[in-house]
């Protein structure tokens, strides 16, 4: 479902704010959430940086020193659609520079004016979809970065990378040692798991993967072999030695 707009009248003439705000209150509901009304530009700044609405319909002159332009000015910066609403349309090209989205000629034709509300109301749901699309992407990308799913005859658990010590090869099955001390038995074998547990891991013998960042310390006596933090001893076949010692950041060859 479409989310609707947030919007601001501003005109120091509170005659031309109450008319816009009734026609975009009472003929575009289907469109606008709230309309917040502004009759001067310090009343203009303070809605504006409070509600941050999605568009602003903006009197040019506001009176005979100050414009609508110095309110944008004054504002803090956020993607806001503006709508100039003006008298003088020699002010379009200034508009224009002020990244304004349309103007209004006065007098108000509400036809032109529901037109720029279903324009901007689509826009801002596009992006809106567009972001919620990417923040999914996002969530999901994070969540396999961080998250291995074990799937055992019954259940599929979630575990924690950086939480699995090794992973042992048993038969068509793999068991996952984690750091505290559970044992979680997957229906997989060892080999799917090699595929997609990551760079922090490594395959140092047919029956083990190792996470790399849990090493206690390396034995090198009559081969060579990594301690794990919980103290298990797991040999690293002669292949895979000079692959470990390069994911440590160990320049020493193997002998």
């Amino acid at each position: 479902m479409d989310k609707r707009i947030n919007t601001i009248v501003i005109d120091d003439r509170k005659s031309n704010v109450e008319l816009l705000a009734h026609y975009l209150e009472g003929y575009c509901t289907a469109y606008i959430e709230t309309v917040y009304r502004a009759y001067s530009i310090s009343e203009a700044i303070e809605k504006i940086n409070t509600f941050r609405p999605e568009v602003v319909f903006l009197d040019v002159q506001m009176d005979n020193e100050t414009t609508g332009f110095d309110i944008l000015d004054k504002i803090t910066p956020y993607p806001v659609k503006v709508v100039f609403v003006t008298s003088f349309e020699g002010y379009a090209i200034k508009a224009i520079k002020y990244n304004a989205i349309d103007y209004l000629l006065k007098p108000i034709d509400f036809t032109d004016c529901a037109k720029i509300v279903k324009r901007v109301h689509r826009e801002f749901n596009e992006i809106t979809e567009t972001k919620d699309t990417q923040n999914f992407d996002k969530s999901l990308a994070d969540f396999r970065a961080r998250l291995l799913p074990v799937m055992s005859l019954k259940t599929i658990d979630f575990i924690e990378k950086s939480e699995i010590i090794y992973c042992k090869s048993q038969g068509c099955y793999t068991i996952f040692k984690l750091k505290n001390a559970t044992d979680i038995v997957s229906s997989k074998n060892i080999g799917e798991y090699e595929k997609i547990l990551g760079a922090n891991f490594l395959r140092v013998h047919k029956s083990f993967i190792i996470n790399v960042n849990l090493i206690a310390r390396i034995h090198k006596v009559s081969g060579v072999a990594c301690e794990m933090i919980e103290g298990s001893m797991i040999s690293v076949a002669v292949r895979k030695v000079n692959l470990l010692y390069s994911l440590l950041g160990i320049k020493t060859k193997c002998t």
